[in-house]
């Protein structure tokens, strides 16, 4: 028996055309959780600005990975072209929160189980992957992290003793010097809720002219 004839028997043999209710089942699944993706995403984002666009691409991803793996899977001869057709393909766009990469790969890896006719794999792997991103997505811990912006006119270890009482932990970001002997201090501190008593705390001071906090995630400012 030639080789020929062991791929044929073992493996073209194997392969199916895919049905039309098989399609249409597997790209109705495939916006289902597409859709659900979208929602989710919307309902757990906590970022600066929420991106439609980005959330519906989500959506699309997943349809169009899905019938990717269903013409892969009926053809071998295209599968393979596609192979070579994909592996060119580069994106450029630039991925504005790590997280983000989290909900990329669920949308095509959502499409690729349900191009593969896995479909209570994929509800269980999309329930699954819910579960984790909304309980570690929303957790939010006790102590929040702000940039604490002080104008003075020289009492540094002042600021920094009120600093010491109101948190437990702060770094101090830069030290400005204006040409009026004006000095803006710049720090990082960790606060349980107590914001208020430490700008009133610095307050009380005549040599501080201007004390202002605010919220900071550790990559950018935040409401």
């Amino acid at each position: 028996m030639s080789f020929n004839d062991i791929f044929k028997n073992n493996f073209l043999s194997q392969i199916q055309a895919n049905q039309g209710v098989d399609i249409i089942i597997s790209l109705l699944v495939s916006v289902l959780i597409g859709a659900y993706i979208f929602y989710f995403y919307k309902k757990v984002y906590k970022g600066v600005m929420f991106s439609k666009m980005f959330a519906v691409a989500l959506t699309g991803m997943t349809v169009i990975t899905t019938f990717i793996i269903l013409a892969i899977t009926s053809n071998v001869v295209l599968s393979l072209g596609m192979v070579g057709a994909l592996s060119i393909v580069r994106f450029r766009s630039s991925i504005k929160e790590p997280v983000d990469i989290v909900y990329i790969f669920w949308a095509i890896s959502a499409g690729i189980v349900v191009g593969s006719k896995q479909y209570l794999l994929a509800i269980i792997g999309t329930i699954c992957i819910s579960v984790v991103m909304a309980v570690f997505g929303t957790y939010k811990d006790k102590l929040q992290r702000y940039m604490l912006v002080v104008r003075h006119n020289g009492d540094e270890d002042k600021i920094i003793n009120e600093v010491n009482k109101a948190c437990k932990k702060y770094e101090i970001k830069s030290n400005t010097l204006y040409k009026d002997n004006e000095q803006e201090l710049i720090i990082e501190v960790l606060l349980d809720n107590k914001e208020n008593k430490l700008v009133e705390n610095l307050k009380q001071y005549d040599s501080i002219n201007m004390a202002s906090l605010v919220k900071y995630n550790g990559e950018y400012i935040v409401e």
